[in-house]
């Protein structure tokens, strides 16, 4: 992480890495890169230190955690913001490169915005300015699009061994398809990219899966029925030409025939 971050403080200027508290210089900008159960905690330490935060932009790169935390800070002088990188980060080489085109969710403190928005389009990305008030909102939306694309990933994979194939690694099928779909992403909204046998009012094949799946799990047909719903949802608003299908497949997705097949 430290390498990581010596990174990103090649493409600013002027700027350095600290991970210990001492005579620090004058700072126009701190970023709190910490743990969100740890913020408090430094936030603290900095309030009882003899740093000096005077017109200092401060600001946490959490999702979750709002500014607000890092309100004790301005007895110091501190100005207070949040920055969070909507990107993932897992600890491999060169992760600083995925900076550029990425969006930042910034907010806090007007000037402390007005600052951290142009430190973004410094470093190449995309300034978000959102309301401390719809942060949840906004850390949830990231949270579906990326960690829960990797529980999906999971369940896909336990599936495929089921198949008995020699592989040491069955996600690998898998991923030339999501690659897919995130290529087509670039291009198209949900509605447009969106593919599959719910798309198609293939009634016989989501069936066919729901039967499969209820050999391996009741919850992975849980999980396939509220998918294959909100799939319906968005297939009913570009193909209207196809009501009938998609009528006879939420009353499989909706009623008793789920349990039936559990059964």
């Amino acid at each position: 992480y430290l390498e990581n971050a010596k990174q990103v403080a090649k493409q600013l200027p002027n700027s350095c890495i600290i991970s210990e508290m001492g005579n620090w210089p004058l700072l126009d900008v701190l970023l709190l890169t910490v743990p969100d159960d740890q913020i408090p905690t430094v936030t603290q330490n900095l309030c009882n230190s003899t740093v000096d935060l005077t017109n200092t932009v401060v600001a946490h790169t959490s999702g979750a955690t709002t500014s607000q935390v890092l309100i004790p800070l301005k007895a110091k002088g501190a100005i207070v913001a949040s920055l969070h990188p909507i990107q993932t980060f897992s600890g491999i080489e060169d992760e600083a490169n995925k900076i550029t085109g990425t969006y930042f969710g910034i907010e806090g403190e007007e000037k402390a915005v007005t600052i951290l928005t142009e430190l973004v389009q410094r470093m190449k990305g995309i300034p978000l300015v959102i309301s401390p008030e719809t942060k949840p909102v906004y850390h949830a939306a990231c949270v579906f699009a990326s960690n829960y694309v990797v529980v999906l990933m999971a369940l896909a994979e336990e599936l495929l061994k089921k198949l008995n194939i020699n592989l040491q690694k069955p996600w690998k099928i898998l991923l030339p398809l999501l690659q897919g779909v995130v290529k087509n992403m670039h291009h198209q909204d949900p509605s447009k990219a969106l593919t599959g046998p719910i798309l198609r009012g293939d009634v016989k094949t989501v069936q066919a899966h729901l039967q499969a799946l209820a050999q391996e799990s009741p919850l992975l047909v849980q999980i396939y029925r509220e998918l294959a719903l909100q799939a319906l949802d968005i297939s009913e608003q570009s193909h209207p030409e196809l009501q009938t299908k998609y009528k006879r497949l939420k009353e499989i997705l909706q009623t008793s025939i789920c349990e039936k097949v559990q059964q």
